[in-house]
Order: C-alpha cells, then sequence, then structure tokens
C-alpha cells in the first residue's frame, strides 16, 4: 500500500515535470538581452512580428516583460533618482507614424533598475481592422544623472525583455 502512494506520486511529479509549459500569450519575441544604450539617446530593439488570437491587435492585448536585471556599469552614478522610459511600438509602413502602444517608467535604486510603472497609450486598434500581426519593437531611453561619468559609454546588457501578444 505504502508503495503504491509512492508510486502515484512519483507517477504525479513526473507528469508535471514532462508537461509542455502552457504560455499565457499567443506569441512573442522570446527573452532578449537590451541593446548598448547610451544616455539620453534613443535605442532600439529589432521589430517582432506578432500575432494575436484576437480579430484585430489592439494595445491592451500587447505586453512587455522585463527580467534577469542587473547593476548597471559603475561608471553610471548610483542614484535612486534615475529614470529610464521604454516605450513600445507598432510599426507602420510608409509615411504613417508609428503607434506609442504602452510606456513603461523604470525607476532605479542604486544601480539596479527597481520598480516600474506602465501608461496605455493607445486602447484602441494599433493596426488595420482584422489584421491579427502587429510589428513590435522597443525604444529604451535612459536618462542622465549629474555624478555620471559615462560620457558616451554604454550600458551593455543588464535586463532581459520580452514582448509579448495575446
Amino acid at each position: 500500500m505504502k508503495i503504491n502512494k509512492i508510486l502515484g506520486v512519483f507517477v504525479i511529479l513526473l507528469a508535471l515535470l514532462c508537461a509542455p509549459k502552457v504560455s499565457a500569450f499567443t506569441s512573442s519575441s522570446g527573452k532578449k538581452w537590451n541593446p548598448n544604450i547610451t544616455l539620453n539617446t534613443p535605442a532600439y530593439s529589432p521589430t517582432y512580428s506578432l500575432k494575436t488570437k484576437y480579430t484585430t491587435i489592439t494595445g491592451p492585448h500587447c505586453y512587455v516583460y522585463f527580467s534577469d536585471r542587473t547593476d548597471l556599469p559603475s561608471y553610471f552614478a548610483s542614484t535612486n533618482d534615475r529614470i529610464m522610459h521604454i516605450s513600445l511600438y507598432e510599426e507602420d509602413a510608409g509615411n504613417n507614424a508609428d503607434d506609442l502602444v504602452k510606456l513603461y517608467t523604470y525607476k532605479f535604486k542604486g544601480r539596479l533598475m527597481d520598480g516600474v510603472t506602465w501608461e496605455l497609450k493607445d486602447p484602441g486598434n494599433i493596426d488595420s481592422s482584422g489584421d491579427q500581426y502587429g510589428e513590435l519593437y522597443l525604444q529604451f531611453m535612459l536618462y542622465d544623472h549629474v555624478d555620471d561619468t559615462a560620457g558616451d559609454r554604454g550600458t551593455g546588457s543588464f535586463f532581459k525583455y520580452e514582448i509579448a501578444v495575446d
């Protein structure tokens, strides 16, 4: 009897470990390292073509997840006053302006990205009605602090991002 219980628990654990991972979103960029960011100068991610499960891609169904945050290099001042804006855009063809979908504002604790707030900037369709694909990219803007000695040196990789849609 005891062996059957142990075997049952083992089978359940094995099933959980071997089960495919279920994603909360339909498509994503996968986790990517940030580009090298220079103070007060926009830096950009590649553009990712992502498909929504809805009839038309809309702003509320687009997300950015941040992970693996580490410190900025030591030539950036350690301060709680620094901010970085990360803007999620949907790329438009031709002379049409790209759509600002969401704005993420990160604050720093020392040199570490700490607290984030976000704003939905485009609550409607971000592409043509009936188009399930969005061409999404990020713009990164890290602002300087008076005590920085970075000059034109960049950040290198210090966090990962993932753009996703459901």
